[in-house]
């Protein structure tokens, strides 16, 4: 008997190393990998995933497979991104456990889910975004009011010595809370967020460093192994964590179907085909998390490089005092014509490229296509290395220099228009991310009023760390700043 079970799993074990030695040879080249462990074993070190495919595409070219342990295709240069990510054909994600095991509804949410489902909930939240002010100038005059609320509590703070995480976290939570839930946090009143934000930044970082987080992604059956179960436990309650808190928020919503919606839950609970109260958690995890953290952390990034860059933040300083002046809040219709705004904008989301790889977020294939003139079979996960792509495009001359002047033309009042196009932080294509014409309102207004109000500084004594801490997203390291009111 016992030999019979010997027998059989190493029959099965020959014939999982031929399956998967016949799926590696129909795939684009990459380097070695194994069964199991992939490439982890010899080029791939979490959380310096970016690392690793910096080095495999200089070897291998912009279309390479790296192995996660699962395959992945991975593309680095922006045409074959743009044309791929523009069809239909890598529309799709993975199965991702780590998901459907935290929401109590299979395929839910906008930004794991899959066909009809996911169509259906990414447009009603486009549609409702636009239903709420995105057109109409509502949304903007929030966060308008939001920003200088911001500005106002900053300065009751001693100036000498403040961390501006908490304020910009603040400004930006509020936005996406009013709009999701109907209310905004005082700043003297927001503890349940700010334990949110640092659970979620641990869970993010636990993920992004874990090795066995993959191997579950690929093999949802070892998740009940021993020792494994008790990591997996671990990392599935962060996100739990963060799911229940979301939940207790759509909870507390009061719905009345006689009364228009004034924010997301109450027009998911008139207008959604989907009534199921968990399909509105999900939908609500997913623009809490991606709608507030991404933003933030971009805000964060840019007083990181305009206390580094005094003369660029004296000549964005200049534009804004020359066209709005000290005391007006800016509105989107400045932007046209403030040139080097928007080019410093551009650049600091260039050079914070905040999102790394991420597993989360892969592509999948739903039929068989073509990748760079590579067969990529169907069910096949796919990445689109724009964080690569935006510190290496050769269109970005001396890339690892902050240098906003790259976007301006030799007018000095048009933007480039070949710059701009690769400088894609929100992603390209039928998976864009939903809530751009937003959070771009936010990057902007917000930059511009912390500008227009104070003088970033760096501590007496100190540098700027421009280092980041290494995750799936890439936060900058805490720093205090010494201010000046303008």
């Amino acid at each position: 008997m016992l030999l019979l079970l010997v027998l059989l799993l190493l029959t099965f074990s020959f014939w999982e190393i031929f399956l998967f030695y016949r799926r590696r040879a129909s795939l684009p080249p990459g380097p070695f990998a194994v069964p199991i462990l992939g490439n982890f074993i010899n080029e791939i070190k979490p959380p310096y995933l970016h690392v690793a495919f910096k080095r495999l595409s200089a070897r291998f070219g912009p279309v390479f497979t790296v192995h996660l342990p699962y395959p992945v295709v991975n593309i680095s240069d922006f045409e074959t991104i743009r044309d791929t990510f523009r069809s239909n054909d890598v529309a799709g994600r993975m199965q991702n456990v780590l998901f459907e095991t935290t929401r109590q509804i299979e395929n839910g949410g906008i930004v794991a889910s899959n066909g009809d489902d996911w169509l259906e909930q990414r447009r009603f939240t486009i549609a409702t975004l636009r239903d709420f002010g995105m057109g109409k100038n509502l949304m903007e005059e929030k966060v308008r009011l939001s920003a200088k609320n911001m500005a106002d509590f900053i300065k009751e703070k001693d100036l000498g010595n403040v961390d501006l995480r908490w304020s910009i976290q603040v400004f930006v939570s509020n936005i996406i809370n009013e709009f999701l839930f109907g209310f905004q946090y005082p700043y003297d009143d927001c503890s349940k967020l700010m334990n949110f934000v640092l659970g979620f930044n641990e869970a993010i970082e636990g993920i992004s460093k874990s090795r066995v987080v993959p191997l579950i992604f690929m093999l949802p059956w070892t998740r009940r192994l021993p020792i494994i179960s008790h990591i997996w436990e671990h990392h599935k309650n962060r996100i739990q964590n963060m799911v229940n808190y979301v939940r207790e928020q759509a909870t507390a919503v009061k719905y009345d179907p006689s009364e228009e919606p004034t924010c997301y839950v109450q027009a998911f609970h008139k207008n959604n085909k989907d009534k199921r109260f968990e399909q509105l958690v999900a939908c609500c995890t997913d623009m809490f998390t991606a709608g507030q953290e991404t933003t933030t952390t971009t805000l964060r990034w840019a007083m990181l490089f305009l206390a580094a860059h005094q003369d660029v933040q004296d000549k964005l300083r200049a534009e804004i005092l020359s066209h709005i002046g000290k005391d007006r809040i800016a509105s989107m219709a400045d932007k046209a014509k403030m040139p080097y705004a928007s080019a410093v904008v551009n650049e600091i989301q260039r050079c914070a490229n905040i999102v790394a790889p991420n597993p989360i977020l892969l592509h999948r294939s739903t039929v068989n296509t073509e990748i760079g003139g590579f067969k990529v079979p169907a069910d096949t996960l796919v990445n689109g290395d724009i964080h690569q792509m935006m510190k290496s495009d050769p269109v970005f001359d001396d890339p690892n220099r902050f240098w906003p002047e790259r976007y301006i033309a030799e007018d000095g009042v048009t933007l480039r228009k070949e710059v701009v196009e690769r400088t894609i932080p929100f992603g390209i294509g039928k998976r864009q991310c939903a809530g751009e014409g937003l959070a771009r309102t936010e990057l902007f207004i917000g930059l511009i009023t912390l500008i227009q109000n104070f003088r970033i500084l760096p501590l007496p004594g100190s540098t700027i760390d421009l280092e980041p801490a290494y995750t799936n997203i890439h936060f900058p390291k805490p720093h205090n700043f010494r201010l000046e009111r303008v």
